[in-house]
């Protein structure tokens, strides 16, 4: 202790300001908002030039604290007062208080159960992450015990901490780095999460054993080693029968979908500082407490979702660029080379452990979990990074080795060089969204005029206003048993207060922690829509989920709905969308609007994340896309099913989306009480240059629907010949109120035509293409439901030329 650093304490909290001759630096709460603003002003500097290079966020903290220490600006006198080690214990302890928060609000994200629920992949790489490096290590002491390989001021006490810290995954940066690049419901991000959490399990139990038998050599006598080891009892017995059930009765009186109370809220934040003064008193490590207690209170809403709300922000935002920063201030990487020998044996060690669990967790994912080479390497990667765990147990290492700060110094250096290394290698090797691109595009056009199998589409919904609009749409496609329709419906749900993503059929996920009484509502509305379209009474929902490859038989279901439930961040969660098409064979995805527009015109709902999904969703779909743009004529499912559908018009003006429209609406006109109108708008004197193909191509489906449908006297195709677009406009206001259904292709892969020439500088939303946004805006006063298609992008020039070959 009496080589620990003594400081002044500072002179006042207020400064009276630099016109009374009083520096503000000489006073602490001056002191501290400056040093604050620095450090937030620099971080996020340092982060934006960073960020197109693929750095994570904890990179550019690092770097902070790294531009404001002695190696640069802290070389100046003033940088050098203002962060030097007798000015920064406030700061420090500000930095240090929320990291905790920050520990403690990972912990109550983390579902504990998927410990029980973690499948063989998770535990095969978790095992070989710590496998091949405990035996590469134990080879390497062995080689030293009989003198094969000798290297100076090693310490085999060294070899094996270094050995465990090193190969052991924590999923508090392993988590921390999946949501930042979006990751967290993609295949490698599930294997991660869950593999890192036996791993964090694994370590925590260790070093709380470890700490306990370090307590207990310390001690004098053997009742001061009961004593502490009852301590550390009674830590956990509170944590599993105090906090936990206070939290767990805290749920249950909160309503439904509703947050915590402020009392609640408060109770919490106050028990985490009781808690936290308690692993003081008994000696136990106050971040990794901190952390099971979280681990141990209920996942997800409510308690989740609020400590999200309230909490995260100022948490993430605040406090943990400080307390990185500060941990990177104190280096002085001047220093290096004064242990240039160290370094190398440390980097020798390190090496060997990195390069084992690399090739342990390869070795297990591509045995047991079958993975791509690119996901194999990308997922070694994630397991491999290093984060904020490895800085709180440097800061610790900083503290314990005030005299000399050799080993700290040099941990620092390799945590911030595989920082840097992995995030950059991983958004290089792992896209998600390129596993599309090798499989078929499937569209309604292929559906209709070449597939003789049933009509599959991923309806998605969020909210359980999307329902009645969604069910009336998909009912005007119900058309009989010969023509049978599924139904893979998805509610989204957004991921709060949760690391883990997930996606799973409904009967799967109704008695898990992500159950919701949301979810019951909206799947029971398509069960009843799906029982009275087969003409049986209500039965409950389906439980076949596995029909990937069913084949129609005469007689059976009209229409089949087998409902999943999709818990992720708005960020990602087209994934899940368009990997459920692939793996479905869906020829169609539908998608609500972001906007619900009411009858009388009024925006009743305005979500900018659901505008994302469905954005992130037409770039990537491997199926046609149908965004539907609900009026609020249907406000429940019984009003759904009675208003059918039975006059739809296609306003066509040519080009592969606009051909995707007609081949959905000829779809619905199998229907015979469903009349099609098709308005071809022409331009009067069209001398423009017009792509040969694509006006053979719609000339064709132009004849394709005449002939099929030539004996049926409600089914009409005109042409409409328009000076310019603005007479295209005045037709369309005039007709599309006399329908039910209006279906418009998006067009926006084309050259602007001259029928909407200067219409696309006042569109507002551009996944809804010129047409679909003039009917979606007030202006133009439509009162009809939309739907907006684009059709699949097939690999090449994207063409749909032969579809019609052998109709």
């Amino acid at each position: 202790m009496a080589n620990l650093p003594c400081y002044p304490r500072p002179k006042s909290i207020y400064s009276s300001g630099v016109w009374l001759d009083e520096s503000p630096v000489h006073s602490s709460l001056p002191l501290l908002l400056i040093q604050i603003t620095f450090i937030v002003v620099f971080s996020r500097i340092i982060h934006s030039a960073l960020r197109p290079l693929g750095q994570s966020t904890i990179v550019s903290q690092i770097l902070t604290g790294f531009v404001l220490g002695p190696c640069f600006l802290g070389s100046f006198r003033f940088f050098k007062e203002l962060y030097e080690p007798a000015n920064i214990v406030n700061l420090k302890t500000v930095g240090t208080v929320g990291i905790l928060y920050f520990q403690f609000l990972i912990g109550v994200k983390i579902d504990v159960g998927m410990l029980r629920k973690s499948g063989k992949n998770a535990l095969a790489v978790s095992f070989g992450g710590h496998v091949i490096p405990v035996l590469a290590i134990a080879l390497l002491r062995y080689l030293l015990s009989i003198g094969a390989i000798t290297i100076l001021m090693i310490r085999k006490s060294q070899i094996y901490n270094n050995a465990f810290q090193w190969s052991t995954s924590s999923i508090i940066v392993v988590a921390s780095l999946l949501d930042e690049m979006n990751l967290l419901n993609s295949k490698i991000g599930r294997l991660a999460i869950a593999a890192s959490l036996v791993e964090t399990t694994v370590y925590t139990t260790v070093k709380a054993v470890a700490g306990l038998s370090f307590i207990s050599r310390k001690v004098e006598n053997y009742y001061t080693s009961v004593i502490v080891l009852s301590t550390n009892i009674a830590y956990i017995l509170a944590v599993l029968y105090i906090a936990r059930p206070i939290t767990q009765w805290m749920v249950r009186k909160t309503p439904q979908g509703g947050q915590l109370s402020e009392e609640d809220f408060a109770f919490l934040i106050f028990m985490v500082l009781l808690f936290s003064i308690a692993c003081i008193y008994i000696g136990i490590d106050i971040s990794f407490s901190l952390f099971f207690l979280g681990l141990m209170l209920p996942s997800g809403p409510p308690v989740g979702s609020t400590l999200v709300d309230r909490l995260e922000g100022i948490v993430t935002n605040l406090y943990f660029p400080i307390y990185v920063a500060v941990i990177a201030i104190k280096f002085d990487f001047n220093l290096v080379m004064d242990y240039i020998k160290e370094l190398k044996l440390a980097v020798f060690l390190d090496s060997i452990t990195i390069i084992g669990k690399t090739i342990g967790v390869m070795a297990a994912a591509f045995f047991s979990a079958r993975l791509s080479p690119r996901s194999i390497f990308a997922l070694a990667f994630i397991m491999n990074t290093r984060g904020i765990t490895e800085l709180i147990l440097v800061e610790k290492n900083y503290d314990w080795a005030s005299i000399d700060p050799m080993f700290p110094t040099l941990s620092m250096v390799e945590v911030t060089a595989i920082a840097i290394i992995a995030a950059p290698l991983v958004k290089i090797l792992y896209d998600p969204s390129k596993r599309y691109k090798g499989h078929t595009r499937r569209t309604m056009m292929q559906h209709y005029f070449n597939d003789n199998i049933e009509l599959r589409v991923v309806s998605c919904i969020h909210r359980q206003e999307n329902v009645p609009p969604t069910v009336n749409i998909l009912e005007s496609l119900c058309i009989d048993n010969e023509n049978p329709f599924c139904i893979y419906l998805l509610h989204l749900r957004e991921l709060v207060g949760r690391v883990t993503s997930v996606i799973l059929p409904y009967k799967k996920i109704k008695s898990s922690p992500y159950g919701n009484p949301a979810t019951d509502i909206v799947v029971n509305a398509f069960t009843a829509f799906e029982d009275r379209k087969n003409g049986n009474n209500y039965k409950g929902i389906s439980n076949n989920n596995d029909d990937d490859n069913n084949i129609h038989i005469p007689g059976a279901d009209c229409v089949t709905v087998q409902p999943y439930v999709n818990v992720a961040p708005y960020t990602s969660m087209y994934d899940d969308i368009c990997d459920l098409a692939i793996s479905k064979k869906a020829s169609m995805v539908l998608v609500p609007f972001h906007r619900t527009i009411g009858f009388s015109g009024a925006i009743e709902e305005v979500s900018e994340d659901i505008r994302q999904v469905n954005l992130s969703v037409l770039k990537h779909s491997p199926c046609t896309v149908a965004i539907l743009i609900d009026h609020g004529h249907n406000t429940d499912i019984d009003t759904a099913l009675d208003n059918t559908i039975h006059n739809v018009v296609v306003y066509f003006l040519g080009g592969c989306d606009d051909r995707e429209s007609l081949a959905l609406a000829m779809r619905i006109g199998l229907n015979p009480r469903v009349g099609i109108t098709v308005f071809h708008f022409k331009l009067k004197e069209d001398e423009t240059k017009v792509d040969e193909n694509e006006d053979i191509l719609d000339n064709q489906m132009i004849e394709a629907f005449t002939v099929e449908f030539r004996n049926r006297n409600n089914m009409i195709y005109r042409e409409e010949f328009v000076e310019d677009g603005e007479e295209m406009v005045d037709n369309i206001r005039m007709t599309s109120n006399a329908f039910d259904l209006i279906i418009v292709g998006r067009r926006q892969e084309l050259s602007e035509s001259p029928l909407t020439e200067g219409m696309s500088a006042w569109s507002e939303f551009s996944e809804l293409g010129i047409i679909g946004d003039m009917l979606a805006s007030k202006d133009l006063d439509c009162q009809i439901s939309t739907l907006v298609i684009q059709q699949a992008k097939k690999p090449g020039n994207g063409k749909d030329g032969n579809v019609l070959k052998e109709f």
